[in-house]
């Protein structure tokens, strides 16, 4: 047990807290302080989540620091899982107070080089001058750390880059604050006001989430992924047609020149004539990934000036009426509707008898359009398939029984007689031989193959046999190029293992003398 863990400081990343405890530890190494903490010798350092949470959490419960103090007050696992799937949330959870073997970075998606390009630590001037005047010194701040973060959310001043590079895969690495150096500013972008307002807004947005991350999990989860939210924002905005169809060209282009280059810099930019851009799968339902938190935020105060804004409308009912507005139907559905109507009435008086299979193949453009705006209507007037009656042909067993126990018998003499390299004589092996490979390899059918089933108990080799008959086969290899048979040769060229040399080189005797 530790005798004193440091003070955590109000969003302090656990990282930082680690390398304090070495600091003021007296430990000549670090090493000795990660086994006091977490009870390993080497752990990866990483910002995002400390692996063996809970083993900490065990040391420092009689100083009143819980595990989800820990994990909640000191980790990225608010902002990481707030609009994650359930069992993502509960596994994470798992990982961090039992060491499970779930990767959790890859499950929520963490790479720093994806999202963020960040790929120093960061901190904030005035923050480090402040807590050094109250506290007596500085720690790494968590969401100084968070893609698309360069502004501080409390000073709304730039960023610094410290000399202390991200940490990733490296063990061991736990560095203060104190022994950073600063590699440079942020100010390298020269940031306009425009561009500051909107990376302030991204800072501040990340802290309300942490925040509120009960609340907004539990409107993300209700509403679905935020996907229809979206799309009645859109409508606001005027980026649908009369028919709800999303301007994705022109959406794209006003979103790509709202964000400007800092897209580029927080490596979230997209090709605007794509299909596949990142923005459109915010209201799309692709459930093939789940999009970044960043994303979000930055999809949030372009259409509806952030996240808090979103979540807190969804909770009180304020798009309520927004399923009726994104899928309500265009004016002129009812009288295209009646012209697919008729037009499938006629197809299937054109071709009467025909079942529903070869309806569709006549106009499957129009069974297509039906199918998705009048299915009900469409099944109930469409013919259904016609009963037909198959003729199943009974199988002959006795016949097939006869022709593969013969096959078997020509394929085993073949394997029994070649003087290639004996191969052993198995059911798998004649299977392939004789190309029965459905009926030899389930049990189930050999007890309507009764000769054949006897067949394979007669001529399958055991492994003792099959190395007598390689020990047969390497002697009249060895008499034909005419070389002396001495045990090491023979026990060599048969393929036998030196634990068994000598009770094959004495069936050899005994074969000579009979």
């Amino acid at each position: 047990m530790i005798s004193f863990f440091p003070r955590l400081y109000p969003d302090e990343i656990l990282f930082s807290a680690i390398a304090r405890y070495h600091k003021y530890s007296g430990n000549p190494v670090i090493t000795d302080s990660v086994r006091d903490l977490l009870g390993v010798n080497r752990v990866n350092a990483t910002i995002a989540f400390t692996k063996r949470t809970g083993y900490l959490a065990k040391q420092t419960k009689d100083m009143g620091i819980s595990f989800d103090d820990l994990l909640i007050d000191h980790t990225f696992f608010p902002l990481y899982t707030v609009f994650q799937r359930q069992e993502i949330v509960v596994k994470t959870i798992e990982w961090a107070r039992f060491d499970t073997s779930f990767n959790p970075c890859a499950a929520l998606g963490i790479t720093y080089q994806e999202s963020g390009q960040i790929t120093r630590m960061r901190f904030c001037p005035q923050c480090l001058i402040h807590e050094k005047k109250v506290y007596g010194e500085g720690y790494w701040h968590r969401i100084h750390q968070l893609p698309g973060v360069s502004v501080c959310e409390k000073h709304a001043s730039v960023l610094c880059e410290s000399d202390i590079q991200m940490p990733g895969t490296e063990k061991n690495q736990f560095v203060c604050i104190e022994d950073a150096g600063v590699c440079s500013e942020l100010h390298v972008y020269n940031f306009n006001q425009s561009e500051l307002n909107i990376a302030l807004k991204v800072s501040q947005n990340y802290e309300w989430l942490i925040k509120n991350y009960n609340f907004a999990r539990k409107q993300y989860l209700r509403d679905n992924e935020f996907k229809k939210t979206y799309l009645y924002c859109l409508k606001q905005k005027g980026y649908t047609t009369e028919n709800n169809s999303v301007k994705t060209k022109t959406f794209l282009d006003d979103f790509q020149n709202y964000f400007g280059r800092l897209l580029n810099i927080w490596s979230v930019e997209f090709n605007p004539k794509s299909s596949s851009a990142w923005p459109i799968k915010m209201y799309r339902n692709d459930t093939t990934k789940r999009n970044s938190i960043l994303r979000h935020i930055l999809c949030s105060i372009f259409l509806f000036d952030g996240l808090p804004q979103i979540i807190e409308s969804c909770a009180s009912g304020s798009f309520c009426e927004r399923k009726a507005l994104v899928y309500s139907q265009p004016k002129q559905f009812g009288s295209k509707l009646e012209v697919y109507r008729s037009a499938w009435l006629k197809v299937i008086l054109n071709n009467s008898g025909a079942s529903a299979a070869e309806l569709q193949k006549k106009n499957q453009s129009i069974y297509i359009w039906l199918m998705r705006h009048d299915k009900e209507w469409l099944q109930r007037t469409t013919p259904h398939s016609k009963n037909r009656r198959h003729c199943v042909k009974m199988r002959d067993w006795s016949a097939l029984d006869k022709k593969i126990e013969t096959a078997i018998q020509v394929a085993v003499n073949e394997m029994i007689k070649s003087d290639l390299r004996p191969e052993r004589i198995s059911k798998a092996k004649i299977a392939r031989k004789i190309g029965y490979n459905s009926y030899l390899s389930r049990n189930n059918k050999l007890h309507r193959l009764p000769l054949t089933d006897e067949s394979l108990k007669n001529l399958v080799e055991t492994r003792d046999d099959y190395r007598k008959r390689k020990i047969i086969w390497a002697v009249k290899v060895l008499q034909g190029e005419n070389v002396e048979i001495s045990k090491y040769r023979l026990m060599r060229k048969a393929g036998i293992p030196d634990s068994m040399t000598t009770e094959y080189w004495n069936f050899i005797k005994e074969k000579k003398q009979d």
